[in-house]
């Protein structure tokens, strides 16, 4: 059973700044980047601090999608998870990883210099991307997931599915995607 009562997915451009009363865009912006309004949950059932988790790949999308779960994690005083999944952990995958964890680390420190609580995770556990991202936020209780988009034809999908489309139709709490 989900902690919410429907799915919130909005998309909203980086250069959105966020209050406490919803985005804001400036002035230059065009509105229409946000495809559904964004809201934002006014608590949690833990009765503790916010949790938000950013799927996190590497890409400029996922970096984006740090940068304005920052700003989401300073408005709502919200510990921030940053969170990249990898399927195995072979010795033939020995670079990916270590690459992906100085990924993740300069990310953490990017928040942490903001005054932002802050932890990065790698998993590693042989599950998918979407599975193991799905079950690391139910674990953690996760209140709101960004992750970054981009475009794939149908037949990229088809052939080497979507992790952000399993997040977005999987996840208990809202999904923020970032394009």
């Amino acid at each position: 059973m989900n902690r919410f009562s429907s799915l919130t997915i909005s998309t909203i451009s980086p250069d959105a700044e966020i209050g406490r009363k919803g985005v804001f865009f400036p002035r230059s912006h065009n509105a229409s980047a946000l495809s559904s309004s964004a809201k934002t949950c006014s608590g949690n059932s833990r009765g503790t601090s916010m949790k938000f988790m950013v799927c996190f790949d590497g890409t400029n999308t996922s970096k984006a999608a740090v940068h304005l779960a920052k700003q989401y994690a300073q408005t709502f005083e919200a510990e921030l998870l940053i969170v990249a999944s990898m399927l195995k952990g072979t010795e033939n995958e020995r670079k990916k990883i270590q690459q992906m964890e100085s990924d993740l680390d300069q990310a953490k420190k990017e928040c942490r210099k903001d005054g932002i609580s802050c932890e990065s995770h790698l998993l590693i556990r042989g599950l998918s991307a979407g599975e193991d991202l799905i079950e690391f936020a139910g674990d953690q209780q996760i209140d709101q997931i960004f992750i970054g988009i981009r475009r794939r034809s149908k037949m990229e999908k088809l052939v080497f599915g979507s992790t952000a489309q399993y997040v977005i139709l999987n996840a208990g709490c809202p999904v923020t995607t970032i394009k």
